[in-house]
C-alpha cells in the first residue's frame, strides 16, 4: 500500500497500474459510481495534472484481508484547472482514513 501512495505522488503510472488489480473496483469522492482500474489511473492523471501531491502515512494496520491506513495529504494546486477550479498555488492539508483489501502482495504493505 505505501508503494501505491509513493507512485501516486511521482505519478508513476506503471507502478499504479502494476499495483492495482485488473479487476479493480474504486469509489471515489463525490462519484457514487465505482471505477474501474483504467478509469481510477485517468483520474489520478488528471489529479496529477493540477497538484502536487505528497502523502504521509501516519499509521497503517493490516489484518486478515484488509490494510487500513490513516494518512496526511498535503496539495499544492499549482497546476491546471480542476473540476473548474483554478489553481491558487496554495498548500492544502486533509487528514483521511481508507481501508482497502489486496488482491495480492508484493511485500510490505
Amino acid at each position: 500500500m505505501r508503494c501505491f501512495y509513493e507512485a501516486f505522488s511521482v505519478n508513476d503510472q506503471a507502478a499504479m497500474k502494476d499495483g492495482l488489480a485488473p479487476e479493480l473496483v474504486a469509489y471515489t469522492h463525490g462519484d457514487p459510481n465505482p471505477a474501474s482500474r483504467d478509469a481510477m489511473l485517468q483520474t489520478i492523471r488528471d489529479w496529477n495534472a493540477a497538484f502536487e501531491t505528497h502523502f504521509t502515512i501516519e499509521e497503517q494496520i493490516a489484518e486478515e484481508e484488509k490494510v487500513a491506513t490513516h494518512l496526511t495529504t498535503r496539495v499544492i494546486h499549482n497546476g491546471g484547472e480542476y473540476m473548474g477550479l483554478l489553481a491558487t498555488g496554495k498548500d492544502q492539508l486533509a487528514r483521511a482514513h481508507t481501508i482497502l483489501r489486496p488482491v495480492r502482495v508484493k511485500g510490505p504493505a
